[in-house]
């Protein structure tokens, strides 16, 4: 006799399931009551799994109490423990994840399962993927102590998010009480994404590097363009300006200029940390990755700019060095010039060197350097200096420097020359300086990247706006606001994060505030892990409950980010 069940043949009335074993006729039934199931007779064996696919069927079964539960999304995989929030904003939430960094230090080592536990030993990009895998890992009771991701995760079917902030090593039956930030999307925005996380990363927002972008991504080739469409008007500035001839067929100095400007003059140089200088060639732009970016354009004025990215700061200093045998051969007078100016938000500080009044055409070499704290995020310079700066009307070596690692900031430098040896005054240096920051102003340099990310408002079970921006670290504080999820946020440099717990951010450094995603270690190395940029940069001090810097308190390191859905 064949003892397999084969074929159910079910036959339902009103509320009540007839189920028949081809084996022996037997008839057993189940009816539904109160949103749940009871047996009705003795035949276990043939009755189909049923169970709650989620928090919110148990919530519509009659339980209000929050807490552990089992649940079962699919009928093919076995019930599962979830906890279930019955009671914030009508209830049936499904905690499918948790987000806990347990080594700031580590960037990308072991635990960081929702970024790359492998750091450098591998360098792919991509990580564990996890944010968008079926992979799961760990267990409920133990969610504020260690990642975790359950099935539901990828196979409950959702509209909404909630967050909550919860310290460290908190139960799983204390984790509501102890929350200090609670909130939640109520736009239904996951079902144009799949119904699920997994979804929304696997296929909508994905967790790819892209291009640089803004300041990053040719910004320095951008800004000579738009330089030299400005350089009539930088001219008009300098009246009776030379445009001395670029003569040199190789374009990496001027031989002569005409009418005996130089003896051969204007090579420059640039050096990157304590790396050997580098002698540029005119019109070829240099770059390495996000750190920086030189070129030099053969426009009247001449101008060389160094873009300073140097988004994790480790390079110490940059510089900039020209060197010039000027016509003049020793004859006519020289003075040098310095001071700064500001336009908005934007800060310059300036060196000039003059050779005049020897008949040739004039020279005046002019170093500039620029950084703006609120558009750019710079971190300034802790000293602007001249390493080199001989003095004479002969053989000329000046060069400029910027020291103590700073941060989205410009170095530049440009060759200004009035006909017959006339001196440039400072007031038109300035003008001409004044005018450069406008054509700077005008090119709208920005990290802003939120048009490539998924941005929903969220509503306060717990906290606010305010009490969440006091977190929020001071550098960071004039691009981000509170109030939001974000989903995958961009680096100026195309580094991808995951979330942005309770706020949006158009900062270039959005790690500072943002989930990690993946395996940045040969890009961003310090904002590698589950919890990125968190604790800022050497020299950040914050307090428990105060940021400083790029860094958020020392609180929010030690706490986990619950994501539930519903």
């Amino acid at each position: 006799m064949l003892n397999v069940l084969l074929c159910p043949v079910c036959i339902t009335i009103i509320s009540v399931l007839v189920f028949a074993s081809e084996t022996n006729g037997q008839f057993c039934m189940r009816k539904f009551v109160n949103g749940k199931w009871h047996k009705i007779g003795n035949c276990d064996e043939i009755l189909p799994r049923v169970g709650p696919k989620s928090c919110r069927d148990i919530l519509h079964e009659g339980e209000a109490r929050s807490g552990v539960y089992k649940i079962q999304p699919t009928q093919d995989r076995t019930p599962f423990k979830v906890y279930c929030d019955l009671e914030s904003a009508g209830g049936g939430w499904t905690l499918v994840a948790s987000v806990h960094e347990n080594n700031m230090q580590g960037r990308c080592s072991h635990g960081d399962k929702w970024s790359s536990e492998k750091g450098s030993t591998n360098k792919s990009s991509k990580g564990s993927g996890n944010w968008a895998n079926s992979n799961t890992f760990g267990t409920v009771e133990n969610v504020t102590s260690d990642d975790y991701k359950n099935p539901a995760y990828f196979n409950i079917q959702a509209l909404d998010v909630m967050m909550w902030h919860v310290p460290n090593d908190v139960g799983i039956q204390q984790v509501a009480s102890n929350a200090f930030l609670k909130y939640y999307t109520k736009s239904g925005f996951l079902k144009n994404y799949g119904g699920t996380l997994h979804s929304l990363f696997s296929r909508y927002y994905t967790l790819t590097k892209v291009e640089r972008q803004g300041m990053t991504s040719s910004g320095v080739t951008n800004l000579l363009a738009a330089f030299n469409h400005s350089a009539s008007t930088i001219r008009s500035l300098i009246p009776s300006f030379y445009s001395y001839i670029y003569d040199r067929a190789t374009l990496s100095l001027i031989d002569d200029g005409g009418l005996d400007m130089f003896d051969g003059g204007n090579a420059i140089y640039y050096r990157i940390g304590d790396v050997a200088e580098v002698k540029a060639n005119y019109n070829i732009t240099y770059r390495s990755g996000r750190e920086w970016e030189f070129r030099a354009a053969t426009s009247h004025p001449f101008i060389g700019m160094l873009w300073i990215g140097n988004q994790d700061g480790r390079i110490a200093k940059f510089s900039i060095k020209k060197v010039s045998r000027a016509g003049a051969d020793g004859s006519g007078s020289c003075t040098t010039n310095s001071g700064s100016m500001n336009l908005g938000n934007m800060h310059l500080k300036y060196f000039g060197y003059n050779v005049y009044n020897a008949g040739d055409p004039s020279i005046t070499e002019l170093f500039f350097y620029i950084f703006n704290e609120v558009e750019w995020g710079s971190v300034p310079a802790s000293a602007f200096t001249t390493p080199f700066w001989t003095s004479g009307t002969d053989h000329m070596t000046h060069s400029v420097q910027v020291t103590g690692n700073p941060r989205y900031i410009l170095l530049g430098n440009m060759l200004l020359s009035k006909q017959a040896g006339v001196k440039i005054t400072d007031s038109e240096m300035r003008a001409v300086l004044q005018k450069t920051m406008q054509v700077i102003t005008n090119q709208g340099f920005s990290c802003n990247r939120l048009s490539e990310s998924l941005v929903e408002p969220v509503a306060y079970l717990k906290g606010s706006n305010a009490a969440v921006m006091l977190r929020v670290p001071n550098r960071l504080t004039s691009f981000t606001n509170a109030g939001y999820i974000q989903f995958r946020p961009y680096s100026a440099t195309g580094i991808p994060n995951a979330i942005c717990p309770a706020v949006k951010t158009e900062s270039c450094r959005p790690q500072s505030v943002c989930l990690g995603g993946i395996n940045s270690i040969e890009d961003d190395e310090r904002s590698c892990g589950d919890f990125s940029g968190w604790d800022g940069w050497p020299g950040d001090s914050p307090t428990s409950d105060k940021p400083s810097g790029y860094a958020k308190p020392t609180d929010d390191l030690k706490s986990s980010i619950l994501i539930f859905t519903r």
